[in-house]
């Protein structure tokens, strides 16, 4: 009997509603579906992969590369993925001989024995599916003639670029490590595509056809302190290379055999005579050998392989000298620089190999080689068919692979060409040696005799450089040949003078090369009025020659016309005593004239007592290098004025570079003009002279406490620069501009009064400063400004009868709090603007505010921010050009 559904029933099946709902549910659950397997990042990463047009040419490409199989018992395997996962948990592989497990490896048809372990310090070795392993042949066994090797991920070793490099340095007789690409399978599984690398074993010092010999390294124990999971910060990266000890590679084949041991011995005095730096690194290196590795290691740009977790030398023992092995450079990893500042590493063997002009040599002539045209093209002929093949098969085996998979190596496999990057580097290096104006030379004929010059000549560049001849009026000379007593300065490959690079690239006077120039018995034709060309070249190079012209210079200087820079004590005959120490200068008390220059050299300490007055001429100036103790009394205060009331005087700079603190009490100063007519309208002019303060204080930590600033005509009465400081009860009156300017401070202006300003009450930049119970009166532009990054907290304080009340500018933060009081400001209590375009907006927040009688409370640019206690401020937009006006 068939049962006819209801009426309701039907009505029910073909609601279209119930049809919808359902649609929506399956799409809904297939989306999450699709979200869940990250199925769309892996159709568009595919989708990418076969979008490159290399791609369809690199899937015709046939794997003819050998297979390598490992069989691994569960358990073994299992003690690998435990050490993995500890590793990933701490962020970093620390491994042992202990955590070898037995394996089977098959090559060719042939299997051996074998033991294997987890490898590689940092993570890109044991994070992804490919994880690396480091593999031991036993019983004397080899594989592809290796008996110690590693197996790992190509992109852990920069593809293709690392087979490249050390490629390089084998056809140079360079000594590398053998490195190829190989399939791998374990326990049946289809890895793809792995990197053999060679370790250190007596089969790779044969595969170099070296003699049997030993192979050193430094210890990396300081190295891996500095990583996870211990991060020392108790120990310092430059500290690494002579803390570091020297040790053997493969120490029980080497101490079983008695002249091997030997030969380990003499190894590692060298690698302890390289640290020490008691002997030249041409009598511990071979040079020749050196300057290939590293004029290779240059131009494919692998500087990483240079640090002493990864450098090998090995002791040949014909030469009785070290030869470098190419091993774990990591190609293009690292920003390109130049070996004679060697990058980050400040103190390394590699700044102390090219001391050694005979190495810096041999790395110069062999970089002008191999960065020509001409070898270019023939390493390129040589290697692109091998290598683009192995780059094909890498980009091949990527289709189907997860997105992060594919990203991982996007950046190396689609958009790189290592021979592209190649061809840049060398046009670089090109230029380097090429360059037109390596020298600095001057020619200043002397006072006294005009037949002789004074020369000086500095190397401007990182490579040293050779001084190949002199020439005036189509007379050329070579210096070394009228030079004597320069021994130290003669190249060691040629007769020329040579200018060594100065360390780390910093040019220092001491470095340069002084002599007098006697024209008569160098040139028949001399004419003081014509110019000297310089032809120069770097160190062993050939072909790079440079023409440099240098005007003689007939202007006599005399450095006694400037103040600075003396080092005898000047008191222009005041009245005063020493200890016997000379330690101590004190000026006795009364009022004294200067109509001198008052000058204290560093490391003596000025004392002046109360009732002391110092008048100074219209051109008297007072410099200390020295710190001052100047402390008055209310009734015996202090002052440092002008001779006259109707002149000024130039004004004071501390300088104290004993690093003492400076105390100043109960001092006035005033009547003062300043130094420099550029900022100071009525300044004195001294051989370029400037200060922008009356009273300039810098890097010296110092005090003022109930002191006074009247009377000053400077673009600031106070400036103090790069110093900590403290202002107590201090009075700025009648300024011409700035009263108080704090350049890169630190302190605190507290219980001050600024009234009658013509600039600036307060400015600051680039500090941190808190000001407190300070008034402010008749300001004509910002009674505080905070600018240039700075911090500022205000506190306390009242304001009145200025432009602007405070400011904060440039990047700065600036925090007014506890019922500060601004009172008739004819634009703005409070602003916040960007003015440079160097920083960016600023931030201002005020608490419990008292504005009375402002034409606006808060102008607050777009992008700047502002606080009412927690309220935000509306911001305008304005161009700060608008408020500052000549």
């Amino acid at each position: 009997m068939r049962l006819k559904p209801s009426s309701k029933q039907l009505n029910k099946s073909k609601n279209p509603q119930y049809r919808i709902g359902a649609l929506c549910i399956f799409f809904l659950c297939f989306g999450i579906f699709l979200g869940w397997k990250n199925i769309p990042g892996f159709i568009k990463a595919n989708l990418v992969l076969l979008g490159e047009s290399r791609f369809l040419d690199a899937l015709m490409e046939e794997n003819n590369l050998d297979t390598i199989q490992l069989d691994i018992s569960f358990k073994n395997l299992q003690r690998i993925e435990a050490k993995r996962q500890k590793a990933i948990q701490i962020g970093r592989l620390i491994s042992s001989s202990e955590d070898f497990v037995n394996a089977k490896i098959t090559h060719n048809g042939k299997t051996r024995r074998c033991k294997i372990r987890l490898k590689g310090d940092l993570p890109d070795h044991w994070t992804g599916d490919k994880f690396s392993l480091r593999v031991e042949v036993k019983e004397g066994d080899l594989v592809k003639g290796m008996s110690r090797f590693s197996l790992q991920d190509p992109l852990t070793r920069t593809d293709t670029e690392e087979w490249l490099f050390l490629k390089t340095l084998s056809k140079e007789k360079c000594m590398a490590v053998r490195y190829d690409f190989v399939n791998l399978n374990i326990n049946g599984k289809k890895m793809g595509i792995y990197a053999m690398e060679e370790h250190f074993s007596k089969e790779l010092i044969e595969a170099n056809q070296r003699r049997e010999g030993v192979i050193v390294k430094f210890d990396d124990y300081y190295i891996w302190k500095k990583h996870e999971p211990f991060l020392a910060e108790n120990i310092e990266w430059n500290s690494v290379y002579r803390s570091s000890p020297p040790q053997i590679r493969d120490k029980k084949r080497v101490l079983s055999n008695e002249s091997l041991s030997k030969q380990s011995e003499n190894a590692i005095n060298l690698l302890r005579g390289m640290q020490k730096e008691n002997i030249l690194a041409s009598r511990i290196l071979d040079k020749q050998k050196l300057g290939a590795f590293l004029a290779i290691t240059h131009i494919w740009q692998a500087e990483h392989g240079l640090g002493i977790d990864d450098m090998n030398f090995f002791f040949n023992p014909i030469t009785a000298l070290l030869e470098p092995i190419g091993f774990g450079a990591e190609p293009s990893f690292y920003a390109h620089y130049c070996f004679f500042t060697s990058g980050d590493m400040d103190d390394s063997w590699v700044n102390y190999c090219l001391t050694d002009p005979l190495i810096a040599s041999s790395y110069l002539k062999q970089l002008e080689i191999f960065s020509s045209q001409k070898y270019f093209d023939q390493l390129k002929e040589k290697l692109f068919s091998q290598e683009l093949h192995f780059r094909k098969l890498l980009l091949c085996e990527l289709l189907w692979e997860d997105p992060t998979t594919i990203w991982k190596n996007a950046s190396k496999i689609f958009e790189y060409d290592p021979w592209i990057n190649l061809q840049k580097r060398i046009k670089k290096v090109r230029n380097e040696l090429s360059e037109s104006r390596p020298l600095y030379a001057q020619f200043q004929i002397l006072e006294n005799n005009q037949s002789k010059i004074a020369v000086t000549l500095r190397n401007c560049t990182t490579y040293p450089l050779e001084i190949v001849s002199l020439e005036h009026l189509n007379e050329k000379v070579n210096l070394s040949d009228v030079i004597s007593g320069k021994s130290q300065n003669i190249s060691p490959t040629t007769n020329n003078i040579y200018l060594p690079p100065s360390k780390a690239g910093i040019l220092h006077i001491k470095d340069d090369f002084n002599f007098i120039l006697d024209t008569n018995k160098v040139f028949k034709d001399f004419n003081a009025s014509r110019y000297f060309s310089v032809e120069t070249k770097f160190l062993g190079t050939d072909f790079t020659q440079m023409h440099s012209t240098f005007f003689v210079d007939r202007i006599f200087f005399s450095h006694a016309n400037i103040h600075l820079g003396r080092n005898k004590l000047e008191l222009q005959n005041l009245p005063h005593t020493k200890d016997h120490q000379k330690k101590f200068i004190t000026i006795n008390p009364g009022e004294h004239k200067v109509d001198g220059n008052i000058f204290i050299p560093s490391g003596q300490t000025l004392i002046i007592h109360p009732n002391t007055t110092l008048k100074f001429s219209f051109n008297s100036t007072f410099v200390s290098e020295g710190n001052i103790i100047a402390r008055g009394k209310i009734s015996e205060p202090i002052y440092f004025t002008s001779d006259t009331k109707t002149s000024k005087w130039p004004g004071l700079l501390l300088f104290a570079k004993n690093q003492e603190h400076s105390f100043f009490d109960q001092v006035n100063f005033n009547n003062v003009s300043g130094i420099g007519t550029g900022p100071n309208k009525n300044g004195i002019t001294r051989n370029g002279w400037t200060m922008t303060g009356g009273v300039t204080v810098y890097n010296s930590t110092t005090h003022f406490k109930n002191c006074s600033f009247e009377n000053f005509e400077t673009e600031d009465a106070l400036n103090i620069i790069s110093s900590e400081f403290s202002l107590d009860n201090v009075t700025f009156n009648n300024v011409s501009s700035d009263a108080f300017d704090g350049d890169f401070v630190k302190g605190i202006v507290s219980g001050c009064l600024f009234s009658e300003i013509s600039g600036d009450g307060a400015d600051f930049s680039g500090s941190d400063v808190h000001i407190t119970h300070c008034k402010f009166k008749n300001i004509s532009d910002k009674a505080i400004s905070v600018g240039e990054n700075s911090r500022a907290k205000i506190s306390q304080s009242t304001i009145e009868n200025v432009a602007f009340g405070i400011v904060s500018k440039d990047q700065s933060v600036t925090t007014v709090e506890k019922d500060t009081i601004v009172k008739n400001a004819n634009i703005a209590a409070f602003s916040a603007f960007q003015k440079k375009p160097l920083f960016g907006p600023a931030f201002l927040k005020v608490e419990n505010p008292v504005i009375v009688n402002c034409k606006q409370k808060y102008l607050i640019q777009n992008g700047s921010a502002a606080l009412e206690n927690t309220k935000k401020i509306g911001t305008e937009k304005f161009s700060s050009d608008s408020l500052y006006t000549e």
